[in-house]
């Protein structure tokens, strides 16, 4: 049985001094890992990361969009071509992403509107390389299914869901998977929407070190920790541990080609 953490941060500075030990945690535990870019460094970051294992720890590239700051930047100096151009012909490289749409931080509408273009400037890169994408949203939903439709077909899971079970609906008629992190082990407001996505739509991830699942609420989380999304999600649909691993784990590998 293996679980797949198919979102977490260990490029992130809370693991600088001990990711090879949190990595070891998780493979003692059959826990493999996608760590996730929000920007050229922590891409990079990643990268070489994974590239000191064979298995089990893979990367993505991407810009996330709450460092869109400067409204008078232009998206071909936020976006450099060529640094995505060289990165995803790692084969540790599996995604573009993290990227997307978040309104939570700015309410300023030109800011708003330079993260849209900052948003299709990478669907674009991750068509061009025939990467999927992993997608941030954050009180932008109408905004992001807009651009969304303008780009289908398109392989991409929404990351950390949050939302209600019509709106889950509305992204999985236009193809996408819904990812869900711990935040689903400490309230019940996303049961509905668990019980009603098909299994073969999922995918479980830890958004480490953000989001520690219970019992582990308020620590720094850690890929280890994703076996607790899994079990929540086992407990609401009522079927076992094992299988819910085995399908995550086996959406998660098809979805990024791992």
């Amino acid at each position: 049985m293996i679980f797949f953490d198919t979102h977490c941060h260990l490029n992130f500075k809370p693991f600088k001094d001990d990711w090879r030990d949190v990595i070891n945690r998780a493979f003692e535990n059959d826990t493999w890992m996608i760590n996730v870019g929000v920007d050229e460094e922590t891409s990079q970051r990643a990268v070489e990361i994974a590239e000191n294992y064979q298995d089990g720890v893979y990367a993505s590239a991407g810009f996330h969009p709450i460092y869109v700051k400067d409204k008078n930047e232009k998206v071909e100096d936020i976006i450099n071509e060529n640094f995505y151009s060289k990165i995803v012909k790692n084969l540790k490289v599996v995604a573009i992403g993290e990227i997307g749409l978040d309104y939570y931080h700015t309410k300023d509408e030109s800011l708003k509107e330079l993260q849209k273009k900052v948003l299709c400037r990478q669907i674009e890169i991750a068509k061009k390389f025939s990467k999927p994408i992993i997608l941030h949203s954050r009180e932008a939903t109408d905004n992001l299914m807009e651009i969304v439709k303008e780009f289908l077909p398109l392989k991409a899971v929404i990351h950390c869901f949050s939302e209600s079970w019509e709106t889950a609906k509305k992204y999985l008629d236009m193809g996408l998977l819904i990812s869900f992190t711990g935040i689903v082990t400490f309230t019940n407001k996303y049961d509905e929407t668990i019980k009603n996505i098909p299994l073969d739509k999922t995918m479980i991830e830890t958004d480490a070190p953000y989001l520690a699942s219970v019992p582990h609420r308020g620590e720094r989380n850690e890929p280890l920790f994703v076996k607790y999304v899994a079990q929540k999600i086992a407990d609401i649909k009522k079927i076992s541990l094992e299988e819910v691993a085995e399908q995550t784990t086996k959406n998660a590998r098809e979805f990024f080609r791992i």
